[in-house]
């Protein structure tokens, strides 16, 4: 299935389907269920309960849950404590009822609660002092010659006065809160961080490819005696709140943040109710956008952003906005395979020349071609291997899924679809049944089933390391006689 993320604005809009573009849109989501995952995330969440205005009824929030649980058939994915972004099941409305209060609402950093909770740990475990004995210490730690206070005043607008560490804790997290949920508290930080010299980003970024943003950030800033890189920067902020347990999430997130703090694309926060958090859930977006094939997006900045990033990091994932995805959908989802006649004409077009990108060598002296697909094979493999087996007369050809993105899971909707996609293909009748004893069969350890055997080719559905591919087997001298027998026997 092609996994498409959209942003909040992008699911909000599809109510306006008396707008074309959207309307066209929300037509082709219902026609294409079965070929397209389209996730909904923590993001969507958050800015859908910031869309509603206070005293607003809980029945606009229960629409917009229903429309985010049709587009997305409840198919979720999240960056989880486990280091990874997994893939769940359920309705919309219940992750945000069950876990509003852990995602949705921005908590206040109080220094004195951080020590009293831990305090609390220290005396269930009977050290009851120790919790107490930190904050004493901090209290008697001077800040010393060397702290750069004004530096970080300057910096951070800072304009309480504080004398020993504990102090400086405190008036820091309350900078940190105001950053978080006061626009003009971060937007003095922006411009404070701007001031520097980096405005010559903002003003000279209009028309830089995305593939040479980072290059001409990386040039200012060493025009300005900052040796670092903008990558080398966001990861060294990663590094001092993480040490050495960053993650990609870490990692890809903050570096969204450094790009809009120095001026590339910042977002304005045009509206009365918009802070911070706006820009780190765009920022969540094109995280989540980055384990998909498309991100839609009519935000510019975001749009540009995410280009950059995704440019910079390697990753394939193409950035589209409404109008570019409804005005090219039948080309980046080409029509699907109505018959085994209809699979053979693409594989013929799948290992020309064109798609080729590799060969390789193996010690017993085989060779193997690899062919990038540049669509998705039954909605699912973006890779072939051809390998031809002399002894045998035989060819294979493998296809894989690769995700050369951020994903690392499947859905089990995208297992039930590959697989009624292929019987369906290759002529059976689908039931549940043949459904279930497929499933059952390719998603055991080097499970396999024979979707097709004939004398000269097989065609096999199966599990390698516990990944789904597709074998097509080519008997040559057989199917040479088959050919031969079938032009005797023609009119």
């Amino acid at each position: 299935m092609y996994r498409v993320y959209l942003d909040w604005n992008v699911i909000s809009n599809l109510k306006r389907i008396d707008v074309e573009k959207f309307g066209q849109l929300r037509l082709k989501i219902k026609e294409n269920q079965d070929r397209l995952l389209i996730p909904f995330t923590t993001a969507h969440i958050d800015d859908l309960k910031k869309s509603l205005k206070p005293g607003m009824s809980d029945d606009l929030l229960l629409k917009d849950f229903d429309l985010l649980s049709e587009i997305s058939n409840n198919e979720f994915i999240n960056w989880t404590k486990n280091n990874n972004t997994e893939p769940f099941i359920g309705e919309p409305n219940a992750f945000y009822y069950e876990n509003k209060d852990s995602w949705i609402n921005q908590n206040s950093v109080d220094i004195s609660n951080v020590f009293t909770s831990l305090s609390s740990t220290f005396n269930e475990i009977g050290m009851n002092s120790f919790g107490e004995t930190f904050v004493n210490l901090f209290k008697s730690m001077p800040l010393g010659d060397f702290f750069p206070k004004n530096e970080i005043n300057k910096t951070f607008n800072i304009t309480s006065d504080y004398n020993n560490m504990w102090e400086f804790l405190n008036v820091f997290a309350e900078v940190m809160n105001g950053m978080l949920n006061k626009k003009e508290d971060f937007l003095k930080l922006r411009d404070n961080a701007q001031n520097n010299g980096l405005h010559d980003i903002a003003r000279k970024s209009a028309n830089w490819e995305d593939e040479k943003v980072f290059d001409n950030i990386d040039e200012i800033l060493k025009s300005l005696g900052v040796q670092q890189t903008t990558l080398e920067l966001s990861d060294f902020v990663v590094k001092q709140f993480k040490k050495d347990k960053a993650t990609i999430y870490d990692e890809f997130t903050t570096l969204y943040l450094c790009l809009d703090m120095i001026g590339y694309k910042s977002d304005k926060l045009s509206k009365p109710m918009n802070t911070m958090t706006n820009i780190t859930n765009d920022g969540l977006h094109s995280f989540y956008g980055a384990h998909c094939e498309y991100l839609i997006t009519d935000d510019k900045n975001l749009a540009r952003k995410s280009k950059a990033i995704y440019h910079k990091l390697g990753l394939p994932t193409k950035v589209l906005s409404t109008s570019e995805l409804v005005e090219s959908f039948d080309e980046i989802i080409p029509h699907k395979y109505k018959n085994y006649s209809d699979f053979i004409t693409d594989l013929i077009y799948i290992l020309s020349p064109e798609n080729f990108i590799e060969e390789n060598d193996f010690e017993n002296g085989l060779k193997a071609n690899i062919f990038q697909i540049p669509h998705l094979a039954f909605d699912f493999f973006n890779f072939a291997i051809q390998t031809y087996y002399p002894e045998y007369n035989t060819t294979e050809i493998v296809f894989r899924r690769a995700f050369k993105n951020y994903s690392r899971f499947i859905f089990h909707r995208e297992v039930d679809t590959l697989i009624a996609y292929v019987l369906t293909v290759c002529g059976y009748e689908i039931t549940d049944a043949i459904t279930t004893e497929v499933r059952n069969t390719v998603t055991k350890e080097d499970g396999m089933f024979l979707v097709i055997d004939t004398d000269f080719y097989k065609i096999a559905l199966a599990n390698d390391d516990y990944k789904i591919k597709l074998v097509l087997m080519i008997d040559h001298e057989k199917a040479d006689k088959q050919i031969e027998k079938q032009e005797n026997t023609s009119p």
